[in-house]
Parts: structure tokens; sequence; C-alpha cells
């Protein structure tokens, strides 16, 4: 499994000739990293002294993203499997019509299967962005700027995953419940979209502010 091997093995696998990890599972990875990063500001969050009330919503968003975390390191896995399954069925005899009925059912099977996990991944990096936005300005101002991290991956994450669920849609035949996936992860990214901007924006006032940079930072 992806998310049990080292760091340095999955960057090798990836640069490898061998096609997984693929696109899929880095997206997804990219937002497991940001829902990491963004649980690691919620931790160093944690004095009430100095936080007060606060801290309870550092608890229950550091709760959340240490969840979603799990949640896309799973669909990071999944992908892979779901990859290696649909090179499978690509090679699967075409001799006979039954032959290519079923092979293309199962590729079909495959895409839809991929779809469904790259759109859970792509809501859950939409939720990290939310969670950013939620807490941003509030916690522990020293890492203000692996909150921007953190901002940026889950929005790539966000993208990278609907990449794959737009490729994916071009195996199914219902044309109708693709035009509904399209159209579902279009709201998504323009909703994840928004909220990088936003995010992005904030982070780097209080970026500016902590740290004056003639020009900005942009």
């Amino acid at each position: 499994m992806l998310k049990e091997i080292s760091v340095d093995l999955f960057i090798r696998e990836a640069a490898s000739s061998t096609p997984v990890p693929n696109g899929s599972s880095i997206a997804a990875l990219a937002g497991a990293q940001a829902a990491a990063l963004l649980s690691m500001y919620c931790n160093l969050s944690m004095d009430r002294k100095q936080f007060g009330d606060i801290v309870d919503l550092m608890h229950k968003m550091g709760e959340e993203a240490r969840f979603i975390c799990v949640k896309l390191l799973e669909g990071a896995d999944i992908s892979a499997i779901i990859f290696n399954q649909s090179a499978g069925a690509l090679k699967m005899p075409q001799d006979t019509n039954e032959q290519i009925e079923n092979r293309n059912r199962s590729l079909q099977e495959a895409a839809a299967r991929a779809v469904k996990v790259a759109l859970r991944s792509t809501w859950g990096c939409l939720r990290i962005l939310y969670l950013i936005n939620e807490v941003a300005n509030k916690g522990n101002k020293q890492l203000t700027a692996d909150l921007g991290v953190a901002n940026l991956q889950s929005y790539s994450g966000a993208v990278g995953t609907c990449y794959s669920l737009n490729s994916n849609l071009e195996q199914f035949s219902d044309q109708v419940l693709a035009a509904s996936y399209r159209q579902e992860a279009g709201n998504l990214l323009g909703e994840a979209q928004r909220l990088y901007d936003l995010n992005r924006e904030m982070l780097e006032e209080l970026l500016e502010h902590a740290y004056p940079v003639k020009g900005g930072l942009t």
C-alpha cells in the first residue's frame, strides 16, 4: 500500500517507468499533506492561556483535519488499486463479441469506481480549504506560512483529483451521468478557487504584517 512506504520510495516509484503512483494518487496525497499541516497548526494553537476559547475550535478543527487526512491517504491507495484493475481490463482478450463486452464492462466499472474515489477526494480537499478559512488568523501566528502551504496543497489536490475524475469519465457510456459528474466537479472547482483565493489573500496579509517585505509577497 502506498501510504505504508517511505517518502523516498514513493517519489522514486512515481519517477520510474511504472504508472503507479499516478496523478490521482499524488493529488490525494497533496490533500492529505494539507490536512496534516492544518492539524499541526491546530495542535500548536492549544495554549488556553494564549488563545482562550479558540482552543475548543482548534481541537474540533484538528480532529476533523486528521480524519480527512486518513481518508485522503486511503483515496491515494484506492486510486492506485483501481488503476491497476483498469490496466488489467485493457489486456483482456477481444476475440469475440462476448469478450469485447466483458472488457468494456470491466473498463467502465473501473472508471466508475475511480470517479467516485476522485470525487470523495475532491470533497476532502475542499473541506480542508473551508477549515483553513475558519481558523486562519485565530491560532498560532508563527505557523501562518505552514497554513499557506496547506492552502496551496489542498487547492492542488482538489484540481488534481478533478483532472482524474474528468479523465475517467471518458470511459462512461452513460453520457447523461458523465455530464452530471462534470457539472459537480466544475462546481467544486469553482468553490475551491474561491476559497483558495480568499485564504491566500488573508494569509499573505498576515505574513506581510509579520515579516514586512518591500513590494509585498507577489
